[in-house]
């Protein structure tokens, strides 16, 4: 819980450094997308605030990784591009910041993928406001071993072609690292419900 709150801490003072800066607009190969316009609206000050301190983490990371940030002015979000991150292939979302190893694509792709990468910055919002912090990373991270790829419940409702993924399927991958997983699982719950029973013969016997 202190590591936690560590982290929320740093990622919520890195966010509110970015605030008193000048950050370039973002100008892609393609050339930069229209202007969002109304980026003041209430949807997106509720999504910023609450996804604060992992917007943070984000841009320290970024700052780390020496990686150039701009503003994208259709979605409103920062980017991160840079050769050589966490990144992947395309791009992911942390908060309000979106890393990327690059934007080489044309401009129609491009407009799709801000749109996407949107979509996932709602998502960290809602699930923030639910559940903290760390409860969207959590939550991706078991779903996307259960349902990997396209199959991933917040890839799907983000859009599929435009963060470049190919349908696959919607049922989960049950491999041998689910399927130990699952059977972890279950011995854990019989344990624990092993145990709970126990306590309550013994209450009833009248021994505790």
């Amino acid at each position: 819980m202190v590591a936690g709150l560590v982290i929320i801490a740093i990622g919520s003072v890195g966010r509110l450094v970015t605030v008193f800066q000048s950050v370039p607009a973002c100008s892609p190969p393609g050339g930069a997308l229209a202007a969002r316009s109304g980026h003041l609206d209430a949807s997106l000050v509720a999504q910023e605030a609450a996804t604060w301190p992992e917007t943070g983490i984000g841009l320290l990371y970024s700052r780390v990784r020496d990686a150039h940030v701009c503003l994208s002015s259709s979605a409103y979000y920062y980017v991160a591009p840079h050769a050589d991150n966490i990144a992947g292939t395309r791009a992911m979302t942390v908060g309000d910041i979106v890393l990327t190893p690059g934007f080489n694509i044309s401009k129609e792709q491009l407009q799709a993928l801000v749109a996407h990468e949107a979509r996932h910055r709602t998502q960290w919002a809602v699930a923030t406001a639910i559940a903290g912090p760390f409860a969207f990373p959590v939550a991706y991270a078991v779903v996307d071993f259960f349902f990997p790829g396209s199959r991933n419940f917040f890839e799907r409702q983000a859009g599929l072609e435009s963060g470049g993924y190919r349908h696959s399927g919607t049922g989960p991958v049950l491999g041998p690292a689910q399927l130990a997983t699952l059977g972890v699982l279950a011995v854990i719950i019989i344990v624990v419900l092993l145990r709970v029973w126990h306590r309550h013969a013994l209450r009833r016997s009248g021994r505790v």
